[in-house]
């Protein structure tokens, strides 16, 4: 089977990229990738996934979620506050 170049680090865009590794997760023992600067790894075969390549939601599906969403972040907000006063 060919390998697919490796796309940069998903989240600091680096090309410090180690392969070699196995990554292990619930499904058992994968063949996994590594960034070297920000310590991401993922399955090899997941690595060059992309959030915005990923199917799109249906507008009635975001509509359903935004009142979680919302409560998630304002829950969020409110221990961020709280962190704050405490230290």
């Amino acid at each position: 089977m060919e390998q697919k170049p490796l796309r940069p680090c998903p989240f600091c865009g680096s090309r410090n990229l180690r392969q070699d590794l196995m990554f292990f997760d619930d499904e058992g023992e994968h063949e996994g990738v590594e960034c070297l600067d920000c310590d991401a790894s993922n399955r090899a075969e997941n690595w060059n996934t992309r959030a915005d390549e990923l199917p799109h939601y249906p507008d009635f599906v975001l509509e359903a979620l935004a009142p979680i969403a919302s409560a998630f972040d304002a829950e969020y907000q409110r221990r961020q506050h709280a962190k704050r006063v405490i230290a």
